[in-house]
């Protein structure tokens, strides 16, 4: 049985794996994180309207920004996706036998065990999810649906 599985060749779990963790993907990532951690600042001192009068011309950088962001957001939204699929351990479901008289462990144990996911999906999921406030057509919808219930005099 196991010959036979060896004889088959990487899984499709193994085969994205290994492109993730490839040189190129990682290398995409880390200039999308950096872009992402710089953008605001390389915006407004290379392409304000002060600097580059055509920008204000034709509507502002804003829109190029806001599809690289948008751009950035998907990839690691994606990322995130593919390491819960193929990275062991990255998400894991709570472990309900820590609620049981007898688990082996403290407190601490117990309640480590009770939480999903590892810490860095949470991680990810959080530095993903303030990708959010960066890309404008998510902010005027959380806007719009602020205001929605107010009504003005």
């Amino acid at each position: 049985e196991t010959q036979r599985l060896a004889s088959q060749g990487p899984t499709l779990r193994d085969r994205t794996f290994h492109m993730v963790n490839s040189g190129p993907v990682t290398f995409v990532m880390t200039i999308l994180t950096i872009y992402c951690l710089y953008s605001e600042d390389f915006k407004i001192m290379f392409f304000s309207a002060t600097c580059v009068p055509e920008c204000s011309s034709f509507g502002g950088s804003d829109p190029l920004f806001a599809y690289l962001s948008l751009v950035a957001f998907v990839l690691f939204l994606v990322e995130l996706l593919t390491n819960c699929y193929c990275v062991p351990g990255y998400w894991r479901w709570p472990d309900m036998d820590a609620l049981r008289p007898g688990y082996h462990g403290g407190v601490l144990e117990r309640a480590a065990a009770l939480v999903p996911g590892s810490f860095y999906f949470w991680l990810d999921l959080l530095s993903t999810m303030s990708l959010i406030f960066e890309i404008p057509v998510f902010m005027n919808a959380l806007i719009e649906d602020d205001t929605e219930g107010t009504t003005s005099v």
